[in-house]
């Protein structure tokens, strides 16, 4: 139930005037905390979470981030704001593509090494 309150405010709670108040900040990390630990079988993780369109954002979530940044910050550097929509896109495209041709290989890799191996491809990873 916790859990559940947390999420609700953390989705339709927050608005520009509470953002970056103390609230918004406590309860974010605390729903994702309760959702994580409610585990796979909660009907939540099971029935809206495991959904393939949200699989998919969450395999490339981390590449959309490293690609959106330096996208979106150049086009606000150079004055070109318009162009905000397409490039959200193109870093969506540039995420599955990370997925797909970088992360996927990576993890090939590392399923064919023997136990003792794992991890010694990638000294630098994250």
């Amino acid at each position: 139930m916790l859990r559940r309150r947390a999420l609700i405010f953390a989705i339709f709670g927050i608005n520009k005037e509470s953002a970056f108040r103390d609230g918004g900040r406590r309860f974010r990390p605390r729903g994702a905390l309760l959702t994580i630990a409610a585990g796979e079988r909660a009907w939540f993780n099971r029935a809206v979470l495991a959904r393939g369109a949200l699989v998919f954002i969450g395999l490339i979530s981390y590449p959309l981030y490293l690609w959106h940044w330096p996208l979106l910050s150049y086009a606000r550097i150079v004055g070109h704001t318009e162009v905000i929509p397409v490039l959200v896109a193109v870093s969506a495209l540039l995420a599955w593509a990370t997925y797909r041709f970088v992360e996927l290989p990576d993890e090939e890799t590392e399923r064919r090494l023997p136990a003792g191996r794992k991890g010694w491809h990638r000294p630098f990873s994250p």
